[in-house]
């Protein structure tokens, strides 16, 4: 029998993969295709959200179809490189013909990919990147997004930082272009809500490339009285790790973006830092209608709990069916026009796609805790996104020109 390589076994689990459809569903699939980081630095982000996106595709099939045609899904693998992201969707969009392209999670990917599909005049809308510049600086008129901006997750953390005892700030951050808008925005909200902030310095950590001993030298050197974070992943674990060993975090204040993410808390287990603001998904606490629902499906599908990749995957596919259904076609031009404005319904209630190409998903924010040895996110509330996005005009003027037409 003959060996497969390790791009073999990839390129077999990774296959274009077609949910099965209701009878009724009898025209010609819609092709999707989907690229993602499904091995490297976001593999624990990706597991789930690809479940996420299969219950979504199966429940659209199952009601017969967008159009009366079912949803057929290529899922690719980007491995975190925005050459490979490259790479795959000139590959879905020149040999598999696919009608809209969707996902990623890498900013670095999702902003490559966009200069792809503006080239190629190709449908995308983008999941979980957080960089503002997909939708604003760098925005394309082919290009939608549903995950919120890093302009959104700071504004809505930002009120709690301002709120806290504490003059001197210090930065952990990574070189991407996510952690670089969340910085240059939390300084600027930071700045406007309390004056006078004494900005110790800032620790970069290359994603991938943590010396976790050497990040809390440069921390406690600079003596902070609060900390502001955007490290995940492999990165986050360590330093969080290394700070529990040293007493760290029991002596100063800590403000986080996306580390109330069950993705990130539960690799922590009993070394959840107490006590920290973050950004987060209360799963298991949010018993609003729209998300019970969803939790239930997940849990009887799966037996297995969603994790915040699975929310924003299921969201994701629920806008692609809305608006291929309001175009009533998958022509791009038709399906630009229909996202403009598109409302549609998602776990956390209805949800529009504004103006500016960015949807008003909003998020929870509360306070980390331990419980049964798991951290926890408790003193939680979810904040609706349209309440913490710029205004849609002003966000219209931060776009290139051409790209709003």
């Amino acid at each position: 029998m003959k060996k497969l390589s390790v791009r073999g076994i990839l390129a077999v689990a990774l296959a274009p993969f077609l949910i099965c459809a209701a009878a009724h569903a009898e025209g010609p699939p819609i092709k999707v295709g989907e690229i993602n980081s499904y091995t490297g630095p976001a593999a624990v982000f990706t597991v789930s959200y690809r479940k996420g996106f299969e219950m979504a595709v199966d429940e659209v099939n199952a009601a017969g179809g967008v159009l009366g045609r079912p949803l057929q899904v290529f899922f690719r693998d980007d491995t975190f490189s925005p050459a490979e992201g490259v790479r795959q969707a000139k590959e879905l969009i020149d040999n598999e013909k696919v009608d809209v392209l969707a996902g990623t999670f890498f900013s670095p990917v999702a902003l490559a990919v966009a200069n792809v599909v503006t080239q190629s005049k190709m449908f995308f809308l983008a999941a979980e990147p957080l960089t503002d510049k997909l939708t604003w600086q760098q925005g394309s008129r082919y290009v939608f997004r549903i995950r919120n901006p890093t302009y959104e997750l700071v504004n809505m953390i930002a009120g709690k930082a301002a709120e806290l005892p504490c003059k001197r700030w210090a930065i952990l951050s990574s070189p991407d272009d996510a952690s670089r808008d969340t910085v240059e925005n939390f300084k600027n909200f930071l700045n406007k809500l309390k004056p006078g902030v004494d900005w110790a310095g800032t620790e970069i950590v290359p994603i991938g490339q943590v010396n976790p001993g050497s990040v809390m030298d440069g921390l406690e050197q600079m003596k902070p009285e609060c900390v502001f974070n955007t490290l995940f992943g492999a990165n986050l674990f360590a330093v969080v790790r290394e700070g529990n060993t040293r007493g760290f975090w029991q002596d100063v204040k800590v403000v986080s973006t996306l580390a109330g993410e069950p993705e990130y808390l539960d690799p922590l287990k009993g070394d959840t830092p107490v006590g920290w603001w973050v950004t987060g998904y209360a799963w298991s606490d949010d018993n609003r209608p729209d998300h019970k629902r969803f939790r239930d499906a997940f849990e009887a599908r799966y037996n297995d709990y969603p994790r915040m990749g699975a929310l924003i995957a299921y969201t994701t596919v629920k806008a692609l069916a809305a608006g291929i259904a309001k175009a009533g076609s998958t022509d791009t031009e038709k399906l630009i026009a229909a996202f403009k404005g598109l409302q549609f319904d998602s776990p956390v209630g209805r949800l529009t796609i504004r103006d500016d190409h960015q949807s008003t998903l909003g998020s929870w924010i509360g306070e980390l805790a331990l419980k049964d040895g798991k951290g926890v996110l408790v003193n939680w509330k979810y904040l609706d996104g349209a309440d913490y996005l710029p205004p849609v005009a002003e966000a219209l003027t931060w776009r290139p020109a051409g790209s709003n037409d």
